[in-house]
């Protein structure tokens, strides 16, 4: 499983779509295998959902994100968890202990999931 968080120095951008950069871990059995830093090569917003379909990304964890992204997002039926704010590799660490919970697509705007 490939997961993708928006990153900057350690912690997670707090808004997916204007994202620089994103840290990627390849996850196995519940234990990371690898992360890598990827740029979003200057893509922003609905680009952004194209880079992540072309890495092959599972799950998304992230802070803010519009209503529109989520729909592109969705569409590729990846699973996304917004709302989360604070060190990326602690918050790898609480979903993977199963402390998040999915979201509907409507509440994307108010629910926090995850907060350092």
């Amino acid at each position: 499983m490939r997961i993708a968080i928006p990153y900057e120095d350690g912690s997670i951008f707090p808004h997916f779509g204007k994202s620089t950069h994103f840290k990627i871990y390849e996850v196995e059995e519940g234990k990371v295998l690898s992360s890598v830093l990827l740029s979003s090569e200057g893509k922003r917003h609905e680009e952004l959902a194209q880079l992540i379909e072309k890495w092959d990304i599972d799950v998304v964890l992230c802070g803010r994100i519009g209503p529109g992204m989520v729909g592109f997002i969705s569409a590729l039926d990846i699973e996304l968890y917004p709302g989360c704010e604070g060190d990326a590799d602690e918050a790898l660490e609480a979903f993977l202990n199963g402390e998040f919970s999915s979201i509907a697509e409507e509440d994307a705007q108010s629910v926090c999931t995850y907060r350092a």
